[in-house]
């Protein structure tokens, strides 16, 4: 179960799921391209942020909450903007990992 959080505050359940479908959902939901960022989990489940690539230079609204979460990779990352996705993604080896 992956959850959007807006820049605003909201929060929505997603539904997202390994398909080819994936991507382009995940573009849309941010606004563009896609970066993500990790922030925390085990070896077999990461927690991660799905932000949009170019939040700073499209000036997006600062997300307060996903900025929280990413606190302790900020230095690599910055101020998080726009709308997120947050997710847990299962490692299926060190190249394939799947939308939870």
């Amino acid at each position: 179960m992956a959850k959007l959080l807006r820049s605003n505050g909201a929060i929505e359940e997603l539904s997202i799921g390994p398909s080819p479908e994936c991507l382009p959902r995940l573009q849309e939901l941010v606004g563009g391209y896609i970066e993500v960022v990790p922030i925390g989990g085990t070896k077999d489940l990461r927690d991660v942020l799905v932000v949009n690539d170019d939040g700073s230079a499209l000036r997006l609204p600062v997300n307060r909450y996903a900025t929280m979460l990413a606190r302790h990779v900020l230095p690599f990352y910055g101020i998080v903007r726009g709308d997120v996705v947050r997710a847990t993604i299962e490692a299926g080896g060190t190249t394939r990992e799947r939308f939870l």
